[in-house]
């Protein structure tokens, strides 16, 4: 009896700990995906959905490559991806990183990338967490206009005011 009490509890445990992260994945702003050891995507949440335009049905099982990885970059991921599987390890593990990324309608765009490995029974799996940063590229890219603007308006007034400099050098003399 206290054998299966304990086995129920521990059951309990567990669909609690699972309600908890369906309902944080399901709550964050970010895309949250896991790739299996085959590449494929095996948890797509609702962020992924709208950031994405792919509903989890239609993601689950699909290689990432082919939804959300530009062409030009299918080769070097492939490549990663092979060494990834094997070690668990490579160079944008545990690292935050700006990468491009691809919708559905074939529309590319900047994101933030964050990959983590995880060791399941049948391999590592690897978990991005990832962000649309499309608006903050617009303001960065606005703030560097301003910028050169400001330059070029201090560069001109510098100059105005050398030549006003030797201009009262002139009068002086």
């Amino acid at each position: 009896m206290k054998n299966n009490t304990l086995k129920f509890e521990a059951k309990d445990a567990v669909n609690s700990s699972e309600s908890v992260f369906l309902k944080i994945a399901t709550s964050t702003l970010d895309a949250m995906i896991m790739i299996d050891i085959e590449g494929k995507v095996s948890f797509w949440n609702s962020a992924a959905e709208r950031m994405f335009g792919y509903s989890g049905n239609e993601a689950v099982g699909k290689p990432i490559y082919s939804l959300v990885i530009p062409s030009p970059m299918h080769e070097a991921h492939m490549k990663g991806f092979e060494n990834f599987k094997n070690t668990g390890s490579g160079p944008v593990i545990g690292k935050l990183i700006e990468v491009e990324a691809m919708r559905k309608d074939g529309g590319v765009f900047p994101v933030e990338l964050s990959l983590s490995a995880v060791k399941t029974k049948e391999g590592w799996n690897a978990v991005g967490i990832v962000r649309d940063i499309s608006g903050r590229k617009i303001l960065e890219e606005k703030l560097r206009t301003k910028l050169d603007e400001v330059e070029r308006m201090n560069n001109l007034m510098v100059g105005r005011e050398l030549e006003m400099i030797k201009l009262k050098k002139r009068i002086n003399e």
